[in-house]
């Protein structure tokens, strides 16, 4: 798993940047923004299989994904097992809707030969998901 270095604001200021870039390029409402940083030290760790949907009560209808660092790969995985992979390069954004986070598990999967990696994950009610 990787380390969770925090919820919310104030963690540090480009972390605080990045968080509300996002909210306003997606134009999230500020009081449904749930946002997290992971720390993955090296290709090793991982994210378990899961859906974003039963992390809190607050409204939302988007899963968003700044990766930073190594490459590595967020896979989702239908109900009947089928699974589509998407490298997340340094630098990489990637927006999912409700729709998808409720008919697919996703997961990072490890990379044995892969370095440190760095993500910011936000969730909450964005205008253009609508």
């Amino acid at each position: 798993m990787p380390h969770a270095l925090g919820y919310g604001h104030g963690f540090c200021p480009v972390y605080v940047d990045i968080v509300n870039a996002i909210q306003r390029f997606f134009v999230i409402e500020h009081w449904t923004l749930l946002d997290k940083v992971n720390m993955y030290r090296d290709g090793t760790m991982m994210k378990r299989w899961h859906h974003d949907a039963l992390l809190n009560d607050k409204p939302r209808n988007c899963s968003i994904i700044a990766s930073f660092g190594c490459s590595r790969v967020l896979a989702f995985k239908a109900r009947n097992g089928e699974a589509t992979e998407i490298t997340l390069t340094n630098g990489s954004l990637l927006f999912f809707g409700l729709g998808v986070d409720r008919c697919f598990f996703h997961s990072i999967l490890p990379e044995v030969d892969e370095g440190g990696r760095i993500s910011v994950a936000c969730w909450g009610m964005a205008s253009c998901s609508q």
